[in-house]
């Protein structure tokens, strides 16, 4: 299994803190999650970067059920992970119920509230924190930047590890190096690191993998979405393969993950539907290669699946820390995305 180090750590070491990699193949259980994590103002406050590196590593292969559990633990908290399950299921229970209504009444109600009448008001008062698809599919604004941070940021994208406050929107992770809260309120103007106000920004870029066929390899190239139908239910699967790439104050992340969700087609369109058939697997090569030429390059056997859990969607995350820029990355292999009653799809 490989090395992970998130780059929230990551900067914490470049930006002077210290702390040793994290191996998430074997996670600590609960009962060793650190107990002195603490709330500021409604962020979780780690002490130190070697606090938030145990923690994320016990929780690394937690259930919703122990995160759940784990968050209510924490007074005047909540995560973006829990932001968004609380959505779904409000916003499935909405679709169902539209669903079920006489067509009728339907077509009335989309007349009466417009294009969005198909949404749940929680989707459309956190607008702000969720990006759609064409088939109006959301997922968090922050979704890869970096792994499992939806557990520990709040709302407004923030956390705190030692005197270091981060924040994460979209396209960018600001960091207040030396905690002074007043600054939240102009941090969002930043768009380059300020030495003078201790400000550090990084830029992200999340896109689909696209890449040429290279050394004989036939890699990703064209789309990197695939679908796949089941032969009843109405239901589909649906696979990416996906990098974020992290720059900015001698920083540089290469995070590739690969998602699956699960989607069932109502009466108005496509919404995720929760089920626990759904599994990602496949042999594939990944590198990331750095200026001068430098290549770091694994064979990864992917097997993702539900555990026996009822979600919507599953993830396997493939994360490198790089010390200089990165100039090319990509991924080569077989990778099969499979669904409720056989439906499957492959990249």
């Amino acid at each position: 299994m490989k090395k992970i180090l998130s780059i929230t750590a990551f900067l914490a070491l470049m930006l002077a803190f210290s702390c040793s990699q994290d191996d998430v193949s074997n996670p600590e259980p609960a009962a060793a999650i650190p107990s002195k994590v603490s709330v500021t103002d409604g962020r979780l406050v780690f002490p130190s970067v070697t606090i938030f590196n145990s923690t994320r590593k016990a929780l690394s292969d937690a259930t919703n059920d122990d995160l759940d559990n784990w968050e209510s633990g924490f007074y005047e908290f909540k995560s973006q992970r829990s932001i968004l399950n609380e959505i779904l299921k409000k916003d499935e229970k909405h679709k169902e119920a539209i669903d079920n209504l006489p067509m009728e009444d339907a077509l009335k109600l989309k007349e009466t509230v417009g294009d969005d009448f198909y949404f749940d008001e929680s989707v459309l008062s956190n607008k702000n924190l969720l990006d759609f698809d064409e088939d109006g599919i959301y997922s968090l604004k922050i979704e890869g930047y970096d792994q499992g941070i939806e557990r520990f940021v709040n709302k407004k994208g923030l956390l705190q590890i030692g005197d270091s406050i981060y924040s994460y929107s979209k396209g960018f992770i600001r960091i207040i190096m030396n905690g002074d809260v007043s600054k939240l309120k102009t941090l969002d103007k930043y768009e380059n690191s300020s030495v003078e106000d201790q400000i550090t920004v990084l830029t992200v870029r999340r896109e689909v993998i696209s890449l040429p066929s290279q050394n004989g390899k036939i890699l990703f190239n064209g789309t990197t979405d695939c679908t796949g139908y089941t032969s009843g239910g109405g239901q589909r699967v649906k696979g990416r393969a996906a990098a974020v790439y992290t720059t900015g104050s001698g920083v540089y992340g290469i995070y590739m993950y690969l998602h699956a969700w699960n989607e069932y087609h109502g009466v108005f369109g496509w919404r995720l539907k929760d089920t626990s058939q759904l599994n990602i697997s496949g042999i594939i090569d990944y590198y990331v290669t750095t200026y001068p030429v430098n290549t770091v390059s694994d064979q990864l056997s992917i097997y993702a699946t539900t555990n026996g859990q009822t979600v919507s969607s599953i993830r396997y995350d493939i994360y490198d820390t790089v010390s200089s820029s990165p100039i090319g990355y990509g991924l080569s292999g077989n990778l099969t995305y499979t669904g409720r009653h056989g439906s499957s799809c492959s990249l």
